[in-house]
């Protein structure tokens, strides 16, 4: 899979990301009713645990699904690294506040799990797009130059 293709299917899971922390900062600081097939998404929000340091851990998605989005809107091998440690530390997060929601909140909210499966599509094409980057980096740093007077040991 190329770069470009790569870097859109990030873009695209960042954005359904945004869309789905977008819903639960909404429905956090409206105090609005979630859309939601079981009572454990409004557990899950009302909990003590929906927040972090005061900052509504919605809006902490919302922000890091962002910063996603931005590192793959650009095509620079640094904005491929940045992505990466992003989605891996939102992957880190999710699996804590999934835990969270399985032991201390015994609720799940639907909503949550699929930001949690989101989270985890970014972080596998990330890792591909990162590897695939890392090979053509190297790829041009082994490649001997064309021209004789940049070719090593050459003194013409």
């Amino acid at each position: 899979m190329s770069d470009r293709l790569l870097r859109l299917a990030i873009a695209a899971l960042a954005l359904l990301g945004l869309g789905v922390a977008g819903y639960l900062s909404y429905t956090h600081a409206t105090s609005t009713e979630l859309i939601c097939p079981t009572s454990g998404c409004a557990r899950v929000q009302q909990s003590t645990y929906s927040e972090l340091g005061g900052v509504p851990v919605a809006y902490l998605g919302v922000a890091g699904y962002a910063l996603i989005l931005a590192t793959a809107l650009l095509g620079s091998p640094r904005a491929a690294l940045a992505e990466v440690t992003l989605a891996i530390a939102g992957a880190g997060f999710a699996v804590y506040l999934l835990a969270l929601q399985l032991f201390a909140i015994d609720a799940v909210c639907v909503w949550c799990l699929g930001s949690d499966v989101i989270i985890v599509a970014i972080v596998c094409l990330a890792l591909v797009r990162a590897r695939a980057l890392r090979s053509t980096l190297e790829g041009r740093q082994r490649r001997p130059s064309s021209r004789p007077s940049e070719r090593r040991g050459s003194y013409l």
